[in-house]
């Protein structure tokens, strides 16, 4: 297993009074092939590599009376079990960010 710490991985400029509490971040990880949870070998389909996204909580890093500027990130648990070459790797990881 490789973790892996993507600490800054967006940032949002909101209102001034946001409640970090109140936001859903949802991450999805997508091979070129579509398979959820993995990102696949560039030329060795068959070959990919598994991963779980850890969420971190969204922090503020700067406030003033007219915006809020939060930040996010995940920590990637990297299963390399299901490797089957050495090589690239490639896939999408995307974020929606809901503020209620």
């Amino acid at each position: 297993m490789v973790i892996r710490e993507l600490p800054g991985l967006w940032r949002l400029e909101t209102g001034p009074d946001v409640d970090t509490s109140a936001m859903d971040v949802r991450y999805h990880i997508l091979s070129a092939d579509g398979s959820g949870s993995c990102i696949g070998h560039e030329q060795d389909h068959d070959s990919m590599l598994c991963m779980q996204v850890r969420p971190r909580q969204p922090r503020i890093i700067d406030r003033d009376d007219r915006h809020t500027l939060i930040e996010g990130g995940v920590q990637l648990e990297i299963d390399l079990r299901s490797a089957r070459r050495a090589g690239r790797y490639s896939g999408t990881l995307s974020y929606t960010v809901s503020v209620y």
